[in-house]
């Protein structure tokens, strides 16, 4: 009778756990802190399954009691994605905005935040902004930074997509969920 109820008790938690999975795991970010704004990148979580929209937040907040303000030209704020150990990006957020060329400027109240929230949908687009373009992306590990150019600041986190159980039945063939049957001999 208790170990009847133990492996329902096992069942349950596996059953729950399974259907909840991505709300239980943490999310995956990183910061710094450079002349008082706090630099912030963040994934909704580490490890995502091949195909599964990854949501993405870049954030800056004064943690001083003064106002900041900063003006430039040029670029400004980002957040890109690359595969580890090859070169140039795969996705920017600054290839989907519209940006005029000219002067830029930012303004941060104490305590006040700024922040870029996204969705990188795992297309690799090779470098070039096509929104009709783009092949899935592999598995593998990549980078996503943050970064703000104007004060040469970025922060970056590693995530990791991995096949899809799924996939991974089909492309061993189901040799691992197979049981042999002894070959017996009839006479």
């Amino acid at each position: 009778m208790r170990r009847a109820s133990i492996l329902t008790a096992a069942a349950v938690v596996l059953a729950v756990g399974a259907q909840s999975r991505g709300n239980i795991l943490p999310v995956n970010s990183n910061s710094k802190v450079e002349y008082g704004i706090e630099y912030y990148i963040e994934t909704d979580k580490a490890v995502y399954d091949l195909g599964e929209d990854l949501g993405l937040l870049f954030r800056m907040t004064n943690l001083t009691d003064k106002e900041w303000e900063l003006r430039w030209g040029g670029p400004g704020r980002d957040i890109v994605v690359e595969a580890d150990g090859e070169a140039g990006a795969l996705w920017a957020w600054s290839w989907w905005i519209v940006v005029d060329t000219g002067p830029r400027s930012i303004r941060l109240q104490p305590g006040e935040s700024w922040e870029i929230v996204d969705v990188w949908p795992q297309l690799d687009y090779g470098g070039i902004p096509d929104p009709e373009g783009g092949v899935p992306a592999a598995p593998g590990t990549y980078t996503v930074t943050g970064s703000f150019e104007p004060m040469e600041v970025s922060v970056s986190v590693n995530i990791t997509i991995v096949p899809e159980p799924a996939t991974i039945v089909l492309l061993c063939g189901g040799v691992l969920f197979v049981k042999k049957r002894p070959f017996r001999a009839r006479l």
